[in-house]
């Protein structure tokens, strides 16, 4: 069903499971070649979407991209079919062939015009099975190569790596190498001295190691607000980010230690608790999340305001709170600058983009 007759340049990012950074990569490489002077296009065939009671929402990456890149085509182009954990509801394995050519023609518009299309699957490698839609299926039709991004932490991942290799090379797709992402701290030299060159004897190319960024990977108190459902009292610095998260439930003194080994930390606490939130305005906190929709004192509201941290409400108790923050996770949203600059710095510091993009096929700047 290949009939795109000409193809551009472009890679396929997929992953071993969720949560890789697939979104950070994607973007990251897409404004380093905007700095490059490349047009440069986003595609995302299966976007994820929960249906509510009116319309679907977009998916929230096809939105920051189409933000942060400044594309022209609509949502529907970019992310032609929308998937929610019931898609069982709106597309069958019958509609296979029509809804393969959903996808064609929505890329065909994608990449009028560009020098490189960056294409971004959805969740892990297997999505889209079941309709024919997986990862190895639609870089055959797209005739794009697959970059795997791995959350690397442990030697595990590499075998998880291999199965993808594993099932691509029974197929017509290409894998031509990886990016080990957010490798932590302490194990990016065993990334360098061990499993690069494990990989590479299995005809894998590392085109980069990308060490772990909490900045990057950390929510924002914007994203803690959104996830809890919380109502505002004290708006500070949106967008700081939030890399720990500490439950208030002892004396002011013990707080206070406790609160001290902690930066950029959300502190979940009783409405009631005034000792506590004034400990947590003593020491680097990004955001205080007062239980029991209990509203604190003019003093508590102005100490927050003068120290720029904010303070939000919650009608739920403090285990439901901390049980919800627990899988948060920060997204590049529109307009979010802060980590679109970090995930370009990324790319730039962290992989050889070069090298990478030539093997999609971009052909190299004149000398």
């Amino acid at each position: 069903m290949r009939d795109l007759k000409e193809v551009t340049p472009s890679i396929f990012a997929t992953s071993t499971g969720v949560f890789a950074g697939k979104t950070t990569f994607c973007l990251g490489l897409a404004l380093k070649l905007l700095d490059e002077g490349h047009a440069v296009g986003y595609f995302k065939p299966l976007g994820h979407v929960e249906l509510g009671a009116g319309e679907p929402y977009v998916d929230e990456d096809v939105m920051a991209f189409k933000d942060t890149l400044g594309l022209e085509e609509d949502e529907k182009t970019i992310s032609p079919l929308s998937m929610s954990s019931k898609f069982l509801d709106h597309y069958t394995r019958a509609q296979m062939e029509s809804l393969r050519k959903v996808v064609m023609d929505a890329y065909r518009e994608v990449r009028k015009g560009k020098d490189f299309v960056v294409i971004e699957g959805l969740h892990g490698f297997k999505t889209g099975t079941l309709l024919g839609l997986d990862c190895p299926t639609l870089s055959e039709l797209l005739e794009t190569k697959i970059i795997v991004v791995s959350t690397a932490r442990d030697d595990f991942a590499l075998d998880e790596i291999l199965e993808v290799k594993d099932s691509v090379s029974r197929r017509e797709a290409q894998l031509p190498g990886v990016v080990l992402n957010s490798v932590p701290r302490l194990m990016v030299d065993r990334a360098h001295k061990a499993w690069l060159p494990e990989l590479q004897s299995q005809g894998l190319k590392v085109f980069g190691i990308i060490p772990e960024d909490k900045n990057l990977a950390a929510p924002t108190v914007r994203d803690v607000i959104e996830r809890l459902g919380g109502r505002l009292l004290v708006e500070a610095s949106m967008d700081r980010p939030v890399e720990n998260v500490l439950v208030g439930a002892m004396t002011y003194e013990s707080a206070l230690r406790y609160f001290r080994k902690a930066r950029n930390k959300a502190v979940i606490t009783g409405g009631d608790r005034a000792d506590i939130v004034l400990a947590a305005l003593e020491t680097d906190t990004s955001v205080i999340v007062l239980t029991g929709d209990m509203r604190p004192s003019s003093k508590i509201m102005d100490a927050a305001t003068s120290r720029d941290v904010g303070v939000c409400v919650v009608p739920t108790d403090t285990y439901t709170a901390v049980t919800q923050l627990e899988a948060i996770t920060g997204r590049i949203k529109p307009g979010d600058t802060r980590r679109a600059g970090l995930a370009k710095k990324a790319i730039e510091s962290h992989v050889d983009w070069r090298a990478l993009t030539e093997v999609a096929g971009l052909p190299k700047p004149s000398v």
